[in-house]
């Protein structure tokens, strides 16, 4: 952010005070479903990356049935949380745990990342992510280091796709407008008669990997 609110900080509830510019306009937020995830898979190659529900799928394979602790566990997973906070997090032990989790990691294809990354860290204090973006890391710890090849990645990906939405709103001659991109989403100020079109060009965005991506679609104002 170089000037104006720090959108990136911004509270939960600050959204909602947005107002549209247009007479019965609505504010709209567009935003990836497991965007982190989905894109670690697609990266590693995993047909999952696809799946309709990433944390269910995913929650199957570890032998959660419950889809937000399933959600709590992958995310603290590639947020390089430790085995004994992800064993916390699901109520498993570490015995039965533990050998899902290495299969989790060939999943994302951990090891062979960490691998790459370190091999550049060797050479620089820094690494290329998958877009070609060049990273800083604070750590090198490897959960530090999967964390900000995925999570900076996600980004990429993200704006690849709300290119394309831009671009389509252009090409379409709508007169929607965006009010700021942050992280996995894109707040748009969307004219009455427009609100449909939008909602069906933005359920799946074309991205730089060669997938679309499903969002979700969320009035914002009252």
């Amino acid at each position: 952010v170089i000037s104006g609110p720090s959108v990136l900080t911004l509270k939960r509830g600050f959204k909602e005070c947005l107002v549209s510019r247009f007479d019965g306009g609505r504010i709209v937020e567009i935003d990836y479903s497991a965007l982190e995830p989905r894109t670690a898979l697609a990266l590693a190659g995993s047909d999952l990356a696809t799946a309709d529900d990433v944390y269910l799928e995913i929650g199957e394979h570890l032998g959660i049935s419950d889809r937000e602790t399933a959600k709590q566990v992958i995310i603290s997973f590639l947020y390089g949380a430790a085995v004994s906070t992800i064993c916390r997090i699901a109520n498993i032990s570490k015995d039965v745990l533990s050998p899902k989790l290495k299969n989790l990691k060939k999943m994302f294809k951990y090891d062979e990342t960490i691998f790459q990354i370190s091999s550049q860290l060797t050479k620089s204090n820094s690494f290329r992510n998958h877009a070609g973006r060049q990273i800083f890391p604070n750590s090198s710890k490897s959960g530090t280091l999967f964390n900000n090849f995925c999570q900076s990645t996600a980004v990429d990906v993200a704006l690849s796709g709300f290119g394309y939405l831009l671009d389509e709103i252009k090409k379409n001659s709508m007169s929607a407008y965006p009010v700021y991109f942050i992280h996995d989403a894109v707040l748009l100020d969307i004219p009455a008669g427009e609100l449909d079109k939008m909602q069906d060009i933005s359920s799946a965005l074309p991205t730089y990997l060669g997938l679309d991506f499903p969002t979700k679609f969320k009035f914002l104002d009252n």
